[in-house]
């Protein structure tokens, strides 16, 4: 079962403004010929009905403006949390900790068979200790990168190595805070909506103002 997206109040009411700014334009061209009763004189007529399109075009860019940094907003967002470097899940403490032990999990990771690397890093996995499990990823993910990037891996070691990559994700995802990237994914999702609705309410103007351009041009009989 989906469940439906609701926006925010300041969302609504972007998404209302967007409809009024239409409903108070159109109010306003109508009664530049009421009953279609001309009132003005051709020029004054025109700069009257420029005026009235201005305004239209400010309220609407504005209210792309606002939808459109919401999309990014929540985007970069998201990508933070994605992209975010393993390290800065560890206290200052255990940043120091695995420090003083990198070099000696460095050398272990470019001298140990496949085997035997996957096995420390699921030790690692077993273990409580975050900043040995920081190293054995960091350290396992360039031994493995290496592998792959030889492009001449034995086939006997193919299981070895997808194995090693495994261990290698988990570890990664154990430093990946999920209930902060749900949230954020969860608001990408919502301002996407929005974005949608936003673009929405001027469609129907869109169009119209498109069909009027293809008019004015000739081509609309062409293409109707």
């Amino acid at each position: 079962m989906t469940t439906e997206i609701e926006l925010t109040g300041d969302q609504e009411c972007t998404v209302g403004s967007v409809e009024s700014a239409i409903q108070r334009a159109e109010a306003a061209a109508a009664q530049l010929r009421p009953n279609g009763q001309v009132v003005y004189a051709p020029d004054e007529e025109r700069r009257r009905r420029d005026a009235i399109e201005a305004e239209l075009d400010a309220a609407l860019t504005r209210a792309t403006e606002i939808a459109d940094t919401a999309v990014a907003e929540a985007a970069a967002t998201l990508e933070r949390l994605t992209d975010t470097d393993p390290l800065d899940a560890l206290t200052l403490t255990e940043q120091e900790a695995a420090n003083r032990r990198a070099v000696f999990v460095r050398e272990d990771a470019e001298r140990l068979p496949l085997a035997d690397l996957t096995r420390r890093v699921r030790q690692a996995l077993g273990g409580s200790d975050r900043g040995m499990l920081y190293l054995w990823l960091r350290y396992s993910d360039v031994r493995l990168q290496a592998e792959q990037a030889d492009g001449h891996i034995h086939p006997a070691d193919i299981d070895t190595v997808r194995r090693l990559s495994e261990a290698v994700r988990e570890a990664a995802d154990r430093f990946i805070d999920h209930r902060a990237r749900e949230k954020a994914e969860a608001k990408v999702a919502e301002v996407r909506v929005f974005w949608r609705r936003v673009f929405d309410a001027q469609r129907p103007l869109l169009v119209e103002r498109e069909i009027a351009a293809l008019r004015r041009s000739g081509q609309y009989a062409s293409i109707s």
